[in-house]
């Protein structure tokens, strides 16, 4: 499995984090799990793969257009 790296913007708080995944929109999920536990409002997911395509997917895990 490839390595994305994954971030979010909540407000002041940011996260990131690397996670291995079958593809970006199973990366966004597993992030979404991760960091649902600090009660977060809902923000996008960035996604990155190791080539440096991103990838953008709303709280609801729906890709937002480039």
């Amino acid at each position: 499995m490839p390595l994305y790296e994954c971030s979010l913007y909540a407000g002041e708080v940011y996260f990131s984090r690397s996670i291995m995944a079958d593809g970006p929109k199973h990366a966004a999920t597993l992030f979404r799990f991760d960091v649902a536990g600090g009660k977060l409002p809902e923000g996008d997911i960035m996604v990155r793969d190791k080539k440096g395509n991103r990838h953008r997917f709303t709280w609801s895990l729906e890709q937002v257009e480039k």
